[in-house]
């Protein structure tokens, strides 16, 4: 069954999983599965969506996307997690980019027509789609985009000098 209710989304993002003292002592060495649960009870409890940023563990290097277990810790982050996203910068593209822009030459071929960044989604407790999209950045706006040619959106104004490019 579909709720009909209109209720207003709150999103909560942790950024960084810095697990409080408190409840390093109160779960000893099982701190963070503590923490995960309490961030998922309290979802549960109050109808809300939270977000909690992970790093990833350092791999051999940067040239393929991270996935959920790659998230630093134990595995519980991704196993209490009801959906798991990674994003992965094209570094490899971002130097080819440079280098030929110092050497004053046109940025072309294979590197130049993949995705500055690739959103992973690799875990849906709740759907059916887990797969990656491609995302352009856009350094006037500070934002990833959904192709090339994508228009960014101007959120709220950030100061008086319009951005070339920016939808309003």
């Amino acid at each position: 069954m579909i709720s009909t209710r209109l209720a207003p989304t709150l999103l909560f993002c942790l950024a960084g999983l810095a697990i409080p003292l408190a409840a390093q002592e109160q779960a000893g060495s099982d701190g963070e599965k503590f923490f995960v649960e309490k961030l998922a009870d309290f979802k549960n409890e109050h109808d809300v969506h939270v977000h909690l940023v992970a790093h990833s563990r350092k791999g051999e290097n940067e040239d393929r996307s991270p996935g959920k277990l790659d998230v630093k810790g134990t595995g519980t982050i991704t196993d209490l997690a009801d959906n798991s996203f990674s994003i992965w910068r094209n570094k490899r593209k971002e130097e080819a980019r440079r280098s030929a822009e110092h050497k004053g030459a046109q940025f072309v071929g294979e590197l130049a027509e993949m995705p500055d960044a690739v959103l992973l989604c690799d875990k849906q407790r709740n759907g059916d789609w887990e797969g990656k999209l491609g995302l352009w950045w856009n350094p006037g706006s500070f934002q990833l985009l959904d192709s090339e040619g994508s228009r960014p959106i101007q959120y709220v104004p950030f100061s008086g000098i319009p951005i070339e490019g920016v939808a309003s």
